[in-house]
């Protein structure tokens, strides 16, 4: 299991933009380590 939390995020926040990417990219860290 892991926790990433975005401080400055609100809930909608991470659909887009800066937020996205950084999202995006640890989601896909942790895909190519657990799949």
């Amino acid at each position: 299991k892991e926790l990433y939390e975005e401080a400055d995020a609100c809930h909608y926040d991470i659909y887009e933009g800066a937020f996205f990417e950084r999202v995006a990219a640890v989601q896909t860290q942790w895909f190519k380590k657990h799949l």
